[in-house]
Formats: structure tokens, C-alpha cells, sequence
């Protein structure tokens, strides 16, 4: 569904000028693959070192695992709806 809504968005939105000189224009689907990419390459998970905070930790990282499950179905359906080149899927999925 997401995926759906993605791509009509793309279809509908019109592009944007960069602010930069000689920049690419701002589209959708650049902001979504720049959102997945940031999403992908933030996943870290500091370790706590009390004892305490045990519980808390497997809480987080019981979260990070749904979101990152979360945006790789995401990134699937936008393969899927041709939004995503399958050489940036073959690069999620090597890493």
C-alpha cells in the first residue's frame, strides 16, 4: 500500500529546483531513496553498559528489527512498483 502511494506520489509531485548552482532538482523519489539509504545506515545500537538497562536493550533492539524488516518489505514493493533500480536491492542485500 505504502508502496503504492509512494509511487503515485512520484507521479504527481513536481520536481523541485536545487539550491545549490549545477545541483539536481529535488524530486520524490530521491527524497524516499535518500530516507531508506539514512534508515539502512543508521542502524546502530550503542551498548548499555548497566546491567539494569538489559531489558530496555533487547526492547530497542527488538524495534530496530521490525523497522529494518519494515523498510526492507517497504524497498521490495517499491522494486516491485519500479521505483527502486535492482542494483541499489543487490546492494542492500550484500550488505
Amino acid at each position: 500500500m505504502y508502496a503504492l502511494l509512494c509511487s503515485d506520489l512520484n507521479e504527481k509531485l513536481p520536481p523541485f529546483p536545487s539550491g545549490e548552482p549545477d545541483g539536481k532538482e529535488i524530486t520524490f523519489k530521491r527524497v524516499l531513496l535518500n530516507n531508506c539509504q539514512e534508515a539502512f545506515e543508521g542502524v546502530e545500537l550503542k551498548r548499555m553498559a548497566v546491567p539494569e538497562q538489559e531489558t530496555e536493550r533487547m526492547d530497542k533492539e527488538r524495534l530496530l528489527k521490525l523497522r529494518t524488516l519494515g523498510n526492507i518489505r517497504l524497498i521490495g514493493e517499491l522494486l516491485k512498483q519500479k521505483m527502486v533500480p535492482e542494483k541499489i536491492v543487490h546492494h542492500i542485500v550484500q550488505v
